[in-house]
């Protein structure tokens, strides 16, 4: 393995939200889907040479 610190992947999402009411009965759908941007936003990446990924470009 190699780990090169001095590397950085910068990663640009935009995301739009319409202003509104939300129901309470709603709540929990909206808070797991803050959750999971959240853990998406702090995931790691993993690049990888590949005989097969060079071939393609």
């Amino acid at each position: 393995m190699i780990v090169v610190p001095s590397i950085t992947i910068t990663y640009i999402r935009k995301r739009s939200m319409n202003l509104g009411i939300f129901l309470a009965e709603k709540y929990k759908e909206l808070y797991d889907f803050y959750l999971t941007m959240a853990k998406a936003d702090n995931a790691k990446i993993v690049l990888m040479n590949s005989p097969v990924a060079s071939k393609k470009l």
